[in-house]
């Protein structure tokens, strides 16, 4: 009677863990389908079983339990590490950009000269601006902050212009 119930209180824990587990790879879906055998054989068992199969059934039943959860164990301890990696990961990659920009050196400036009269444009904040130039003409520049100086007819630098 002792080996009988110790046999049903195996089975009882071994139907609880594999009611309970849900495998997600081969290993913990192995070590589930190894346990509902063993299950279904202690299900069969009756009043003619010897003493020495109710004790083997049930440490077989435990065994399996056991190696279920280790199985269940190691894969959750595997996804956590996955999705550590991926978080620092991706920390990394979020990181990445910004030291780029830090380092990027400040862009050099672009003169653009403008057709027709040979007036010069300046862009100006973002949305583009008019400009003083020889013709009272219009910039539809988007870069900014750009200072271009006018045209000289002679090629001899300004003498006195504070902005260069």
């Amino acid at each position: 009677m002792d080996a009988r119930r110790k046999c049903r209180d195996a089975l009882d824990k071994a139907v609880k863990t594999s009611t309970d587990a849900k495998p997600s790879d081969d290993a913990t879906r192995a070590a589930k389908a190894t346990l509902d055998k063993l299950i279904g054989q202690a299900r069969k068992l009756d009043a003619k079983t010897t003493v020495d199969t109710w004790n083997d059934m049930a440490s077989k039943l435990d065994k399996a339990r056991g190696n279920l959860s280790q199985a269940l164990d190691a894969k959750a301890k595997a996804d956590e590490e996955a999705k550590r990696q991926a978080e620092a990961q991706a920390q990394a990659q979020q990181q990445a950009p910004q030291q780029q920009q830090q380092t990027m050196p400040a862009p050099t400036p672009q003169y653009r000269r403008s057709s027709g009269s040979g007036s010069t444009s300046v862009p100006q904040g973002n949305g583009g601006g008019t400009t003083n130039n020889n013709n009272g003409g219009t910039s539809n520049g988007n870069s900014g902050g750009w200072y271009v100086p006018p045209e000289t007819n002679d090629n001899s630098l300004p003498s006195n212009d504070s902005s260069l």
